[in-house]
């Protein structure tokens, strides 16, 4: 394989705020997600798109830094054997395609273990508050600190998806976008991956919370405002895909 053509593209987001959809879409114009994927659940008929494997690998690793998927840490030490896992699960990826994608929310606390020099990012960000709602409609499912605490966990995710841009800048999309100009920026992130082709995944349906009425700490909508901003500057730099 010509090293220039790989590419492992992480996905990465807050729970509940597009991710899967823009997995599926991206997938759907050529991104390789391997076979151990969710492709259909009770909550998302579609499936979440999370690769099981990853995601066990990322939840070890947040456990053992005392956290958990709703009280994450930041990965800086990873153990051999861990090690060793995710370079022989993406040498498997490497032989089956030489552009692939992982997602799972918990990569966003667990890059170190993850990123390489092929390594390419794109995220995706929604309206707390539409968050909340959707997590919501899990609640039976939820821990009580996420009931509780719900807005930190947002601003755990969203923050450390501000200063993982902060860092090198990546293409962010908007799922509170109308569907048209949603549809037309995730188009132009798959084509300046190296993608093409058409989607046939997304549909409106797949957001179940629309109305953003509840509510919201300043400090949520501070960062949400700054994300939106920084989709809305991605975007124009797409425009031309």
């Amino acid at each position: 394989m010509n090293p220039t053509t790989e590419k492992m593209v992480l996905i990465l987001g807050m729970h509940r705020s597009g991710t899967s959809s823009l997995a599926g879409m991206l997938k759907h114009y050529g991104l390789h997600l391997g076979e151990d994927i969710s492709t259909q659940n009770k909550h998302n008929h579609k499936g979440n798109q999370e690769h099981f494997p990853a995601r066990k690998i990322n939840n070890t690793l947040i456990k053992m830094q005392g956290g958990t998927w709703y009280d994450p840490r930041v990965i800086s030490e990873i153990p051999a054997d861990i090690s060793r896992e995710i370079t022989d699960l993406k040498a498997q990826f490497r032989a089956e395609a030489p552009i692939y994608g992982i997602k799972d929310p918990r990569m966003l606390f667990a890059l170190e273990a993850w990123k390489d020099e092929h390594t390419a990012f794109v995220g995706t960000i929604r309206h707390p508050a539409l968050v909340w709602k959707s997590l919501e409609a899990r609640n039976a499912l939820l821990p009580d600190k996420v009931v509780a605490d719900w807005d930190e966990v947002w601003f755990q995710y969203n923050n450390q998806l501000l200063s993982v841009y902060n860092e090198s800048a990546f293409p962010i999309v908007n799922f509170d976008w109308p569907a048209q100009r949603y549809q037309q920026a995730v188009k132009a992130i798959a084509f300046s991956l190296g993608l093409s082709g058409d989607d046939a995944f997304f549909d409106p349906a797949l957001r179940h919370q629309e109305v953003a009425d509840l509510p919201m700490p300043e400090r949520c909508l501070e960062l949400y405002q700054q994300l939106s901003e920084i989709a809305e500057i991605e975007e124009k730099k797409l425009g031309s895909y």
